[in-house]
């Protein structure tokens, strides 16, 4: 980067425009500092003016009470605790256009790239982008605060990235590690420990993580861009699109006169809509609410906003076949006009993300919504079908939802002692509950569960299916509200004449099953990438993968067990793209060794190599995989450094997203799109390939 835009600072600097980032990212930094800084970590750059809108906030100008008046509206008050030592940390110029607010839980086991994401935004506004640090501790995360306050410390000793970079890294969060980190950074002991402890500091961290949830961001996956949020996959491109927009509204607003100092507030006011007294004095100046709720939208369209004044998206009215097995967990009366059919899995963060969502539905629309719930838990958490077992064997007894309820709460203790420890805990007889889970009594259950969750697409977990619609993913509870007062309407004019269980019944009678493969014939360039299998088969898989990612690990697996079972391989032809993720910082060069090795005729190797060691792909590790494998040095390096590769992995990205893919992995079949519900597995394969393409 330039001059001193990958230098570690602290404290909030003057901007034109504040982008929110819920942090995803894990290990690498952002980058040492290239200036003059202080012992404390802040650069040698005079600190911001008092008329800086995004500064820290000072105690207010008792003097000027008109201005004051209208800067701090009557429903805030400023914390009556005296401001404490502590400043968010920050990298980039001292006075940008643009400052990104990642907002980050360290015990998030699916974060993984939002570190390389920004800095290619800092790479490509190196004049107008900062990006601060703000903790977002999950309420459903036990050690997510005790490490939140442990990078505070670290903070507080300038060495808060270093330390935000080994949590991230090594996922590893007790009390011990905690000190561990800060001996191996060469902390002051006795200082970490004393900021550790900080009340003040710790009601802070608390205080940053209750204004998000105030702004009804439940879920780690969502950005605000002046107050204006993106939907959907954290991209370079969506993250381009909204910066640069709004630049040019501030550019726009700066010809006409404006000023920058108020800028950030203007665009922010205008974008947030209604909650933007909670984004501005809460969550920017840290101010404290009073009691008396947020203002409430008064227009003829409020019924149709959410709590930002955004409209909702249309729900896909398409009705799948989410049916009820008999045996499973029911909250709610039975004849509620509404169904929610849940699935989920005790190991997923975004399960235990939307927990706060689904009570509010719960109590919101006590006795018109049944909650059901489904396992389906996912292949690549190890521990996500025990849990089920444990949970359902909790059921046995009439304490499912307290399991269910301690599990969440405890994702990071789930192993065999760990479950037997919890049963305990809700007061399950231990004897059948042991009996249960020897016996495998639930195993066909979660395996009924699951089945069912892909004949109906749910895709993974959570996927809620209201009345058989499907919202997939940690939905705000707005979405989620607006769909459930939508069914409730439809249920309401049909009448009460039958019991819930036969309305729902005969709702399913109709509904739909989900069809694993798109008609549609896409074409790809397969010439010069990696190949395996019978030339003169019958069928062509291409599989677009990331080495980074989890998943594309599973299909990696399931597609070698595919290509060497005798009843297959003599009719299979298996060619390999790369779609490496812009998030995930190291899978770019993970690709580019992968192609380096095919030229050498050894991308399987390397393949196995890559997916065996997902975390340790930094470049030098990368070239003792191609000196292992026995790949010659000099072509390697070549290769690495050469324009082959990168027109490789351009093509195959174009081609990608011609093709309407926007993640791995995907697998197409004679070029039709292959989506197995419950994922890629060798299983799932044999089932599609044998039904929709038979041997001829």
């Amino acid at each position: 980067m330039k001059k001193q835009h990958r230098e570690y600072a602290m404290g909030l600097g003057a901007v034109a425009v504040t982008a929110l980032v819920y942090f995803i990212g894990p290990a690498g930094g952002l980058g040492g500092s290239k200036t003059p800084s202080s012992s404390s970590g802040a650069p040698a750059v005079p600190p911001p003016s008092r008329a800086s809108l995004d500064a820290e906030p000072q105690p207010p100008d008792e003097s000027s009470s008109a201005e004051h008046a209208a800067e701090h509206p009557p429903d805030m008050v400023a914390a009556p605790e005296p401001p404490i030592a502590f400043e968010s940390p920050r990298v980039g110029p001292a006075a940008p256009r643009v400052t990104i607010v990642e907002a980050g839980d360290f015990q998030c086991a699916a974060c993984a790239g939002v570190p390389a994401l920004i800095r290619r935004v800092l790479e490509t506004w190196p004049d107008d982008v900062a990006v601060v640090f703000k903790s977002n501790p999950r309420p459903s995360h036990e050690r997510s605060l005790p490490a939140a306050m442990a990078a505070a410390a670290a903070s507080r000793q300038g060495k808060f990235w270093e330390y935000h970079d080994k949590l991230l890294t090594e996922q590893k969060l007790g009390d011990s590690d905690l000190a561990r980190y800060a001996r191996e950074l060469a902390l002051d002991p006795t200082r970490f420990e004393a900021d550790r402890g900080d009340r003040r500091l710790q009601a802070r961290l608390v205080a940053e993580q209750k204004a998000l949830e105030a702004l009804g961001h439940e879920g780690p996956l969502v950005l605000l861009v002046n107050g204006r949020s993106i939907q959907g996959a954290l991209t370079f491109d969506a993250v381009q699109d909204a910066v640069g927009e709004q630049l040019k509204a501030a550019r726009a607003a700066l010809a006409d006169g404006g000023s920058a100092e108020g800028m950030h507030q203007a665009l922010a006011r205008a974008n947030v809509g209604p909650e933007f007294p909670v984004y501005w004095e809460r969550l920017i100046l840290g101010r404290t609410p009073q009691e008396a709720p947020p203002p409430v939208p008064t227009t003829a369209l409020a019924d149709l906003l959410t709590g930002r004044g955004r409209l909702l998206p249309p729900v896909d009215p398409t009705v799948w076949k989410a049916e009820l097995l008999g045996h499973e967990p029911v909250k709610g009366k039975p004849d509620a006009l509404v169904t929610i059919v849940e699935f989920s899995d005790f190991q997923c963060d975004y399960c235990a993300d939307v927990l706060p969502t689904l009570k509010r539905i719960t109590e919101k629309y006590r006795g018109d919504v049944r909650l059901v719930w489904k396992n389906n838990p996912i292949a690549s958490h190890n521990r996500g079908v025990p849990a089920a077992l444990a949970a359902m064997a909790a059921h046995d007894q009439g304490k499912f939802w307290e399991m269910h309820d301690r599990l969440f709460a405890s994702q990071s203790a789930l192993s065999d002692a760990d479950l037997g420890r919890h049963a305990a805990a809700v007061g399950l007889d231990l004897r059948l509950f042991n009996l249960a889970i020897k016996q495998g009594r639930h195993r066909d259950h979660v395996q009924k569960d699951q089945e069912m969750a892909e004949k109906i697409n749910a895709r993974g977990a959570p996927a809620f299916f209201v009345n058989g619609r499907v919202l997939r993913g940690a939905r705000r509870f707005e979405e989620l509200d607006a769909l459930v007062d939508e069914e409730l309407t439809r249920a309401r004019a049909l009448g009460k004449s039958a019991a819930a269980g036969d309305r729902y019944a005969t709702l399913m009678a109709s509904a739909k099953l989900f069809e694993p493969v798109d008609p549609k014939v896409n074409t790809f360039t397969l010439t010069g990438r990696p190949t395996r299998g019978t030339a003169s088969g019958d069928l062509t898989l291409v599989a677009y993968l990331d080495f980074e990612s989890l998943n594309c690990a599973d299909l990696a697996a399931a597609l070698n067990e595919l290509s060497a079972d005798e009843a297959w391989k003599s009719r299979l032809k298996v060619i390999v793209k790369q779609f490496p993720h812009p998030m995930r910082p190291m899978a770019r060069d993970a690709a580019m060794a992968s192609l380096a090795a095919n030229e050498q005729g050894k991308f399987w190797e390397m393949l196995a190599k890559l997916f065996a060691n997902q975390r340790y792909l930094m470049p030098f590790q990368l070239a003792n995989y191609a000196e292992e494998i026995r790949l010659d040095q000099a072509k390697y390096k070549a290769y690495m450094d050469g324009a082959v590769g990168k027109r490789i992995l351009e093509e195959d990205a174009v081609e990608a997203r011609a093709a309407g893919i926007e993640g791995t992995p995907t697998v197409y079949a004679n070029g039709r799109l292959i989506r197995p519900a419950a994922g890629y597995s060798s299983k799932s394969l044999k089932a599609i390939l044998s039904k929709y393409f038979p041997r001829k």
